[in-house]
């Protein structure tokens, strides 16, 4: 009794059908398709017409050497058999550094207004007011917007920011903290005169 072939997957493939000729380049030394035993399990050409039919190897000239389809005439066919790439480049994307610039701006505009209003014009309101304004509620919020802006651009499929921008947003807090702290002390200053 012979042993059954463990290779054999006849049982799970499609129904045999008699092998036809298919038409393609003639190789030497090769067996030609004709009657006798038929291929089982896993059937490429199944449901083509012989006229449609793709010699194993690839159509002449593509050098399929896995004996798929090829490359279907006209348009480009990406590897997976579609027709083409439905997206397009991705775009870079990185942090918004206009926001930042404009927040860094009112904190330094905020620390000059202060000290000028500490060392040039001892004793006005105004001047300690629009430091103050400048460097807290103005460059807060945009480096509030900075943050929220740079967030949603991180979820983008391409993000690239530069190294400095983690220690410069600390350092415009620094700048923003000092500007506030000379302003109120000359807000104290000027209501304790009162």
């Amino acid at each position: 009794m012979s042993q059954p072939n463990p290779f054999d997957f006849s049982d799970f493939g499609p129904p045999r059908r008699p092998a036809t000729p298919v038409p393609g380049p003639h190789v030497p030394g090769a067996r030609p398709n004709g009657p006798g035993p038929t291929s089982s399990g896993f059937d490429p050409f199944a449901g083509q017409p012989p006229s449609q039919a793709v010699a194993p190897g690839g159509p002449a000239g593509t050098g399929d050497v896995f004996g798929g389809h090829g490359r279907p005439a006209g348009g480009a066919a990406d590897v997976f058999g579609g027709q083409g790439s439905v997206v397009g480049p991705l775009p870079l994307t990185g942090p918004p550094l206009a926001l930042f610039g404009a927040a860094l701006a009112a904190a330094v505009l905020g620390v000059v207004v202060g000290l000028i209003g500490a060392f040039v014009v001892n004793g006005a309101l105004l001047p300690p007011l629009a430091g103050w304004l400048l460097a807290g509620p103005v460059a807060i919020l945009a480096l509030a917007q900075y943050s929220r802006v740079d967030t949603r651009r991180r979820t983008d499929a391409v993000y690239s920011a530069p190294t400095w921008t983690g220690s410069a947003y600390w350092l415009v807090l620094a700048v923003c903290l000092v500007g506030i702290a000379v302003a109120a002390w000359q807000i104290a200053l000027w209501a304790g005169r009162l």
